[in-house]
């Protein structure tokens, strides 16, 4: 096994027989090779090996998921009255009112985007900070769904 830049070379060498008898071509063994493509992603502050060339994961990202749930959530509860302010949040969750204010834009994912990050289909590099921080980030679910289409190929 050799690896690379672009990728895993596999080099598996199999006799064709325990008797040691050589096969027509005078050949004692079958040379099967195969080339894997694969990229390093980061995602947060781990790196993740993405193999076929592929950026889609096939996992559940749990962080990610967890913070879309609390964040609709949280929008729930302002809108119904139940929490008088995003500082009244902030003070119950323990966290800064920063963080908060970050996170609650989660809660206006499109359905469609949701979907994809419950079934794992976000690229690796789709994380809660990422996420949260993007300012281009519209209210608007098409205008959402097509700039993570084009930057990163979630719903491609």
């Amino acid at each position: 096994m050799e690896l690379g830049r672009e990728g895993v070379n596999l080099s598996l060498h199999l006799p064709f027989s325990s008797l040691g008898t050589a096969n027509t071509e005078g050949r004692d063994s079958l040379a099967l090779n195969r080339f894997v493509p694969m990229g390093m992603k980061r995602r947060g502050v781990e790196q993740r090996i993405v193999l076929g060339g592929t950026s889609a994961m096939t996992d559940v990202y749990q962080p990610l998921l967890k913070a879309v749930g609390r964040s609709r959530k949280w929008v729930d509860e302002l809108m119904a009255g139940q929490i008088q302010s995003v500082d009244d949040l902030a003070r119950r969750e323990k966290l800064d009112g920063r963080s908060v204010r970050r996170l609650l834009g989660l809660g206006f994912l499109s359905p469609r985007i949701v979907e994809a990050i419950t079934e794992g289909r976000q690229p690796p590099e789709m994380t809660v900070i990422a996420l949260s921080r993007r300012l281009d980030l519209s209210p608007l679910w098409g205008a959402q769904e097509k700039l993570l289409r084009v930057s990163s190929g979630l719903l491609a």
